[in-house]
């Protein structure tokens, strides 16, 4: 049976860059967020609750929610945050839960499940995996990110990564850590060195 492995971190931290790497290595991925897009897609019920609970002048005219503004307002506010979180999460979640099921059900399946979770140890998620993986960087290197990636001011990064549990906490809750402070070369180093330790225990 395959190893289903939770992946978090920090905006910024490079967990998309990761699952990109476990992919190419040969696990199956799943990401939370394009998930709960397309939980917010026009039309959903997700859509309508938002739009409901934060403004009909979050719905644009093709009815999709307008993610900038409906970001400026959760992480502005912690109550918004909250209460989005209770909206999205138990559906993201429902459908991660299903997803594990039919992997573990499959003889064939890879020999990992890698599942992108953002805020994995913020919704109590962390039973629903094997193990865990926390991708960490430098606060200053995440502020340089998430300015140059996302166009974020220092007081928006700022705002957006303190809304998260600390990332030594999720460190220290993890079962490994992947550091990427450095370049793409060192990420995949240290990434190709846990594919060894969790899909090829035998390889060493």
């Amino acid at each position: 049976m395959g190893i289903v492995l939770g992946v978090t971190g920090d905006i910024g931290s490079g967990k998309s860059t990761v699952m990109g790497i476990l992919r190419e290595l040969g696990a199956e991925t799943v990401s939370a967020d394009e998930l709960a897009h397309n939980a917010l897609a026009a039309g959903t019920p997700g859509a309508a609750v938002v739009a409901e609970r934060f403004g009909e002048s979050l719905l644009q005219a093709d009815g999709n929610i307008d993610r900038n503004a409906l970001g400026e307002i959760v992480f502005h506010d912690e109550q918004a945050r909250r209460d989005l979180e209770g909206i999205v999460h138990p559906v993201v979640l429902r459908i991660v839960e299903k997803l594990i099921r039919e992997y573990r059900g499959t003889s064939t399946a890879a020999p990992v499940m890698a599942v992108e979770v953002p805020l994995l140890y913020e919704s109590g998620a962390e039973g629903m995996f094997d193990r865990v993986l926390t991708v960490t960087s430098e606060q200053e290197t995440l502020l340089s990110r998430l300015n140059k990636e996302r166009g974020l001011s220092r007081l928006e990064a700022l705002s957006r990564l303190t809304a998260q549990l600390p990332s030594s906490e999720k460190a220290s809750r993890s079962d490994y850590v992947v550091k990427n402070d450095s370049n793409l070369r060192e990420l995949r180093k240290s990434v190709h060195r846990l594919w060894l330790d969790i899909a090829c225990p035998l390889a060493h």
